[in-house]
């Protein structure tokens, strides 16, 4: 039930090739555990079929944003395919590939609303727009099988209509409801049932986004303050919406990925960092850690391939502090760049960073290995020292000594 559960997200998620190969990892340790439960049981049984297991790992389990769309486009035909190639020979079980729209999203992963106080900002115009959906959920009772389904349309439609109470929190809990039905629809029901969805996030999108650039503008210095045409074009991502039922309920489980690195954001970007991080805004990579902890659930993981300097920059120092404050344990190994490539078009060292167990106030402990200038044949066992003595900014300095 824990790994049905498990939420994995990945910010930056480019092609997807983290989030497949964290869908093949959740897989093999489904399979293991069932294993060894029918060894100490002999009464566990287990109706098993790779393509439908494989399917809901992509459903519940994994999510992704990138701010580009063909890469959002990758990553969704890449869990595709990987679910495809779970089909015997025999194409008699092909079902209809699910929907990933809602798991896999373009947008500014640094940039949007996560937990700020931005107060109930649906206006009645709003409110009168949402009515008007009634006529498109007409019929579409009919056309759901499962009773389960049914109930959550009809839950939904009550929350939509209800125009009271805490109005905002109603209209993103109904499109959890809504989406939680579309994922694995098809035919006329999902044609209709996606209709109501993008209706439904553009209206929320439509107060969010003036309504954060609002707290955003008051944070900062009335010559530095951002207009609303040009937030738009930042393509900003609201957390709260899109992934709303995973950040109310404390975040997601395990953050992976191999976010940008670089003094890569514009001026208006640097702007709104400064009023939402507490890293140094010439680095992106630090701001990615940042973000990562920021919607990660207490107790939950982050692991990035990052920039070298996350071990000594200066510029990081903010970043290692965070990392110290909110972890119980962090790791990170550094690579060489000419004998130690990831992948194709490295370009310059990197390291592995391992956050285990977030906890606020945690005072942890941060730990580093050597510099590999060749691959070791085994990542796992990798010894690491102590180091917060070393990278942590201590009266202008990085460490005591």
């Amino acid at each position: 039930e824990v790994l049905n559960d498990i939420k994995i997200l990945d910010p930056a998620c480019g092609s997807g090739h983290f989030l497949v190969c964290a869908g093949e990892l959740l897989l093999d340790m489904k399979n293991s555990i069932c294993e060894k439960l029918e060894e100490v049981d002999n009464s566990f049984s287990r109706e098993y079929n790779t393509y439908k297991e494989v399917r809901n790992i992509i459903v519940d389990n994994l999510y992704g944003v990138d701010i580009c769309d063909s890469a959002v486009e990758i990553t969704k035909l890449r869990l595709w395919l990987w679910l495809v190639s779970q089909l015997k020979d025999d194409s008699s079980e092909l079902e209809p590939l699910p929907n990933l729209e809602y798991n896999i999203k373009c947008g500014n992963s640094l940039i949007g609303w996560v937990d700020e106080s931005i107060g109930n900002v649906i206006n009645t115009s709003s409110k009168e727009k949402i009515g008007k959906l009634e006529g498109i959920f007409l019929g579409l009772d009919a056309l759901l099988i499962k009773s389960e389904d049914i109930k959550l349309l009809n839950d939904a439609k009550e929350l939509l209509f209800a125009h009271q109470g805490d109005v905002l929190n109603n209209y993103v809990e109904a499109f959890h409801k809504i989406y939680v039905i579309y994922r694995k629809s098809y035919g006329r029901s999902a044609t209709k049932l996606k209709d109501i969805l993008e209706f439904i996030r553009n209206t929320i999108y439509e107060n969010i986004n003036p309504a954060y650039l609002t707290y955003i503008n008051s944070n900062l210095k009335a010559k530095d303050q951002i207009k609303d045409k040009d937030f738009k074009k930042l393509k900003p991502f609201h957390w709260r919406i899109d992934f709303g039922w995973i950040i109310k309920s404390g975040g997601f489980d395990v953050i992976i990925g191999n976010p940008p690195y670089g003094n890569l954001l514009s001026n208006n970007e640097k702007s709104i960092a400064k009023c939402i991080y507490m890293s140094d805004t010439s680095e992106i990579a630090g701001l990615f850690v940042e973000r990562g902890i920021n919607i990660l659930t207490n107790k939950g993981y982050l692991s990035y391939i990052i920039t070298f300097a996350i071990t000594f920059n200066k510029k990081l120092s903010k970043t290692r502090e965070i990392l110290k404050n909110n972890f119980e344990k962090t790791y990170i190994s550094s690579f060489a760049r000419d004998k130690c490539r990831f992948f194709e078009g490295m370009s310059q060292s990197v390291s592995i960073l391992k956050a285990k167990i977030k906890k606020t106030g945690a005072n942890g402990t941060i730990y580093t290995s050597k510099m590999f200038r060749e691959m070791p044949k085994n990542l796992n066992d990798i010894e690491y020292s102590p180091a917060n003595e070393y990278l942590l900014l201590k009266n202008g300095t990085i460490g005591n000594r």
